[in-house]
């Protein structure tokens, strides 16, 4: 319940903002926008969902992950102190690779397409303007 009333504030304040269609100069294209009462309350609304919708759920993300590679090391380091048959030691070796490689690709799988939409909000939101005005 928590979640959700934390994701319909952050997205409230688009129920005050009114969509309007502008075009830029030296710029191919209409563009739907946001129109906000300031300046401010674009960037802070901006801020607040990059941080709320990526930073924060990336840096879970890489705690939890990180939190189950060192419990998977610590187990295999504890598992190591015993006489191991060589079959038994390459295969943990295995699956530890196989857990490092998961873990990358799920970390990867959320970066990847979120990182560069983000960038380009971030660049349109605290840059483009200033580029467009000079």
């Amino acid at each position: 319940m928590v979640l959700w009333s934390i994701s319909f504030g952050a997205s409230f304040p688009y129920a005050y903002s009114i969509m309007n269609l502008l075009s830029y100069q030296n710029v191919c294209g209409n563009f739907c926008e946001e129109l906000w009462p300031t300046e401010i309350h674009r960037r802070s609304s901006s801020f607040a969902i990059v941080v709320l919708q990526f930073a924060l759920p990336m840096a879970i993300l890489w705690y939890c992950y990180g939190c189950l590679r060192k419990t998977f090391s610590t187990s295999i380091r504890r598992r190591e102190q015993y006489s191991l048959t060589q079959d038994s030691y390459d295969r943990m070796r295995r699956n530890r690779s196989k857990t490092s490689t998961l873990t990358i690709l799920l970390c990867a799988a959320f970066v990847g397409p979120w990182l560069p939409m983000n960038i380009v909000h971030i660049m349109r939101d605290f840059t483009l303007k200033v580029l467009l005005a000079s």
